[in-house]
């Protein structure tokens, strides 16, 4: 792409690759090569074609002679990896643009290595402003209530090792100011190793502190819960079966004298009560 012939390629210098460089600028980025500072030089730029077209490249600069300086550089061509970089950055930001609206924080979990990616809503969520939380998995394993470890641990491992085809967790992490916020995390892994190892998880956080706040409420004070049910259901029962009795004994006494042994008959049948408690 860059020349034709072997020729043109003997006369190749690093201004037909970059026009836009000077040589001093070329012989500065040589200088750490000839002070022996540097064994090799490694820099992305941009070449040029002969057509006049552009592409990415990688360059690796090295000294190989002292006495009569030989430099030798190899270009790699990058376009393919900076087209791919490029479609996930954009990829990226349209979930990022999606998890905006939903509150969700979002990370990303480099097993080998403990580096996590976190999105601003993750800090956020916990007070932080975007750029102060540190991008590892330190930086939620601090945070993580102590008595909640255990079963994150368990949960997480299992998932790990292939047991559950995702990992969730309800747990505490501290806030900023020191209190705790519910979290509900959820995750799984994304990639693997030719051996099987996971190598990569993605999951997300969600603030669930209202809703657990609700739920200790509610189991503290369900039996209380309990017996106010019931007095209304009874309630509305006995009220049921007073407005029959009523009924009864109200028409009982404008009808027949049969019609008296008829509501008495209801009365015992429905209501379970003796004859003689309404005479």
């Amino acid at each position: 792409d860059v020349c034709s012939s072997d020729l043109e390629l003997h006369d190749l210098t690093p201004v037909c690759l970059k026009p836009e460089i000077t040589l001093e600028a070329f012989t500065e980025l040589l200088e750490p090569l000839r002070a022996g500072v540097r064994e090799t030089v490694h820099f992305s730029t941009v070449h040029q074609r002969k057509d006049g077209s552009r592409y990415p490249v990688e360059v690796h600069l090295q000294l190989m002679s002292d006495a009569s300086p030989v430099f030798v550089a190899i270009a790699l061509d990058i376009t393919k990896r900076r087209e791919a970089e490029e479609a996930l950055k954009k990829s990226e930001e349209r979930l990022e643009l999606a998890l905006a609206g939903t509150g969700l924080g979002l990370w990303d979990w480099n097993i080998q290595t403990d580096e996590v990616i976190f999105n601003d809503t993750w800090g956020e969520m916990l007070g932080y402003d975007p750029g102060e939380i540190t991008q590892n998995l330190e930086a939620w394993s601090s945070r993580v209530h102590p008595e909640d470890m255990p079963e994150i641990l368990e949960n997480l491992n299992d998932h790990l090792a292939g047991k559950t085809p995702h990992y969730e967790s309800k747990h505490r992490l501290r806030r900023k100011d020191g209190g705790w916020e519910w979290i509900l995390d959820r995750g799984k892994v994304v990639e693997w190793d030719k051996e099987g190892n996971p190598l990569r998880a993605t999951g997300t956080h969600r603030n669930i502190t209202k809703e657990k706040e609700l739920e200790i409420y509610y189991d503290h004070y369900k039996d209380s819960f309990s017996y106010v049910r019931l007095y209304l259901k009874q309630r509305d029962k006995y009220f049921f079966y007073s407005v029959i009795v009523l009924s009864l004994l109200f028409l009982n006494s404008f009808l027949p004298n049969d019609f008296e042994i008829l509501s008495k008959s209801l009365i015992e049948k429905k209501i379970g009560l003796r004859s003689e408690e309404h005479t």
